[in-house]
């Protein structure tokens, strides 16, 4: 029988939080589907409740890096061990042990840097749970993303043909504020991950399309007008 573990972040903020024990918390399961609901989240019983870790169907979680790696304060294990730091360094902390030499082959890339310290991967995580301030995509990202890009769309498509070409421009930029603050007011109060590039190809291309037309139309009505006036010459 497959077992499950935990990664090394997790158990320790299990750890810090009680060691209440952890549980996995399944979707529904719809009536055509076989078996149990694919996994949504982990929760940790704390002393002041339960703490809710969104994640995917493989059980992975984003990170919620804090900034580049050196962000933790590290110490050498040699000095540790040789009893070289101050009495009062380690008293008090959460202490992960790691290597960050590149022989070990302990070094990830990830957005924040091309050479991230494994061990200040779980730093960043364990981080995170303990603060709360975990991020997640939710299931249902699709069906808000299309909301949001059919809301956008209609309104575009409505509201061109009753502006002038520079007040078009100024209805896109506003569709992108717009698409944009609604993205990072989810990221800072909600701690969602929703994608925002499609909005902004949407609004742009709506944009493009619609200045190209008007400008073929009106070439086109120059060149009809053109035809049918005649030049007058005096005699």
């Amino acid at each position: 029988m497959a077992k499950i573990y935990a990664a090394l972040s997790l158990v320790m903020a299990q750890l810090l939080l009680g060691n209440h024990g952890l549980q996995l918390r399944f979707a529904d399961r719809a009536r055509w589907q076989s078996g149990m609901g694919a996994l949504e989240a982990i929760e940790l019983p704390t002393a002041r409740g339960v703490l809710r870790i969104a994640v995917d169907q493989q059980g992975a979680v984003l990170l919620p890096f804090r900034s580049a790696a050196g962000r933790f304060r590290y110490h050498s294990a040699a000095d540790v061990l040789a009893g070289r730091l101050p009495a009062d360094s380690l008293r008090g902390r959460v202490v992960l042990l790691g290597t960050t030499a590149p022989g070990l082959l302990d070094l990830r890339v990830t957005p924040v840097g091309e050479a991230f310290p494994g061990v200040e991967v779980h730093a960043n995580l364990l981080a995170g749970l303990l603060d709360g301030h975990m991020l997640h995509s939710p299931a249902d990202t699709p069906v808000l993303e299309a909301g949001l890009l059919l809301i956008v769309g209609i309104g575009l498509l409505l509201g061109f043909p009753r502006v002038s070409p520079h007040g078009a421009v100024a209805l896109a930029l506003l569709a992108l504020m717009l698409v944009t603050s609604l993205n990072l007011v989810a990221w800072a109060v909600a701690h969602l991950v929703l994608p925002m590039a499609s909005g902004l190809v949407l609004v742009a291309a709506m944009l493009a399309l619609h200045l190209f037309f008007g400008a073929y139309l009106e070439f086109r009505a120059r060149r009809r007008l053109a035809g049918v006036v005649w030049p007058i010459r005096s005699a």
